[in-house]
């Protein structure tokens, strides 16, 4: 018994050691995304898309690392965290193949630079969910107690805010800017307006991380008590 004890306690030091490495990879891809738009922002400010074409070889590598690199270092960052805690490995295999399939798609798969079904579509799912979302939360909140309940509605609080997040991206598009036809949101003196929503979009989002991380903490705190 010792020796499986042993055993199990160094095969648990290896794992917990390979999923900080993973989590540090991705934390550096994180930090390079930050780092690398900093550098090109001004350049491409200046020239647009022909910026690119100012580049040497290794930095088209660089900037196609870029533009991946924040989705990439996230799932990192997961799938470390995931090592780390054990996962059951069919688990940590479906997240593993979900995240090749994410990137594939978003860095092989152009979408179209103009649909308005796109994000209809897309929009009114957001909202079914989200409705979806908020009458399971209440049916499942009245079964809640304690801390368990608080950390429920932090949860559904930064739902709530994504949620309002998705509402101004749509409103980025449509017509309260025209965003995605410049010429008209040129013509209707839209620009203001549109970097106001940007700064709001931004806004959003933040505070729903915060309401999403203290919800994790929160379980997290109930776990250890």
């Amino acid at each position: 018994m010792p020796k499986e004890n042993a055993v199990t306690q160094e095969s648990g030091i290896k794992r917990k050691r390979t999923g900080a490495i993973i989590i540090g990879f991705g934390i550096a891809f994180l930090v390079y995304g930050i780092v690398a738009a900093s550098l090109m922002t001004a350049g491409y400010r200046q020239l647009g898309e022909e910026y690119w074409d100012t580049l040497s070889a290794v930095g088209i590598i660089m900037a196609r690392i870029w533009s991946i690199s924040f989705v990439l270092g996230s799932i990192l960052v997961l799938i470390g965290t995931l090592v780390r805690v054990k996962v059951e490995t069919s688990r940590l295999w479906f997240f593993i193949i979900g995240a090749v399939v994410t990137l594939a798609v978003l860095a092989r798969f152009p979408f179209p630079s103009t649909s308005s079904p796109f994000f209809g579509v897309g929009g009114s799912l957001i909202l079914l969910l989200l409705v979806l979302i908020i009458l399971n939360w209440g049916k499942r909140r009245i079964h809640l107690e304690g801390k368990a309940k608080a950390i429920a509605d932090l949860r559904m609080a930064g739902y709530m805010f994504f949620a309002f997040a998705a509402i101004y991206l749509c409103a980025l598009g449509t017509m309260n800017t025209f965003k995605f036809y410049p010429d008209q949101m040129t013509y209707l003196q839209l620009q203001e307006k549109a970097i106001g929503i940007l700064y709001r979009i931004m806004s959003l989002l933040v505070i729903g991380w915060v309401f999403t991380f203290f919800s994790q903490y929160k379980a997290r705190q109930a776990m250890i008590e």
